[in-house]
């Protein structure tokens, strides 16, 4: 069981799911998808989400880059620019992300 945490520009939130772990790669398929004109979604309707804690630049591995990057936001509120950095979800970015980011260094994942 792991405690997800997503991250955007507009929300920090997390759910509970079961069998889900960190470093994965979750194929979610959407159904009942419908534009603002009510068409149906067409195509593909898998979404692939890297599950990776600490991967604060979206590379699909935590490195000194990563530590590097949320250290250099330390003291920072929360934006659409730095939200990835705040690993813990508080609303500002803290030495706990660093320290969290640091642990994680050298996980990696990929999706196909």
């Amino acid at each position: 069981k792991l405690n997800v945490r997503w991250l955007t520009a507009l929300y920090c939130g997390s759910r509970n799911l079961n069998g889900v772990a960190d470093m994965i790669c979750l194929v979610i398929t959407l159904s009942g998808i419908t534009d603002r004109q009510g068409n149906s979604l067409t195509g593909s309707n898998d979404v692939r989400i890297r599950v990776l804690l600490g991967d604060t630049n979206g590379s699909g591995a935590v490195s000194v880059a990563d530590v590097n990057q949320t250290r250099n936001r330390s003291g920072q509120i929360v934006d659409g620019s730095n939200f990835r950095n705040d690993t813990d979800c508080t609303g500002s970015i803290s030495v706990a992300d660093v320290n969290q980011v640091r642990s994680r260094s050298g996980n990696s994942v990929t999706c196909p």
